[in-house]
């Protein structure tokens, strides 16, 4: 009597250990794909981070400045409201002469005075040479014309470029020249 197997032959046994090993195989694919993918994500996320970390840091940079620029702003406001120019005198520069620190101005007091019947609207008064000198700081403002409008200038560049026939404005604070503007004439 031959002996009967209860189940599947070998051959179907194999062909069910072949396909089973193959969709191992299959999987294992799936699954290195997917942690590649998962690995490009991560490092996308992470550079994302990193530009949203920089971008922060940025934000808080501008912030400071434009803190930083308000307290400015309102220290100059204070300054300007406390500083307020007692007197102003017009003059021609006749000579500068240069210290460490400071300039001494020989000027010739002189003044623009509106007058109807001037064929300008007035008239640069200087009724006699009247020569004094000026102690100014280097740290004084300077202002001169440039294309019609007031420009300010360093002390160096005013120093180079102040004309003895231009009459300025000297605006004094206790005793203390705080500005200098050429002064624009008809």
């Amino acid at each position: 009597m031959a002996a009967c197997t209860k189940g599947t032959s070998s051959t179907g046994l194999n062909e069910d250990q072949d396909k089973l090993k193959n969709d191992i195989e299959f999987l294992n694919k799936e699954i290195v794909n997917y942690k590649t993918q998962i690995d490009v994500k991560e490092k996308a996320i992470t550079e994302l981070e990193m530009v949203i970390e920089e971008q922060n840091n940025q934000q808080k940079v501008l912030s400071n400045a434009i803190a930083r620029q308000g307290m400015i702003i309102s220290i100059l406001n204070e300054i300007s409201e406390s500083y307020i120019p007692e007197q102003y005198k017009q003059a021609y520069i006749k000579e500068i002469q240069e210290y460490n620190s400071s300039y001494t101005f020989i000027v010739d007091f002189a003044s623009w005075e509106r007058r109807d019947d001037a064929p300008n609207g007035g008239e640069v008064v200087n009724e006699e040479e009247e020569m004094a000198e000026i102690e100014v700081d280097k740290n004084t403002f300077f202002y001169v014309i440039d294309s019609a409008q007031l420009s300010n200038r360093s002390a160096e560049e005013f120093m180079s470029s102040w004309d003895d026939e231009d009459l300025y404005q000297f605006f004094f604070y206790d005793d203390k020249v705080l500005l200098i503007t050429q002064v624009l004439l008809p």
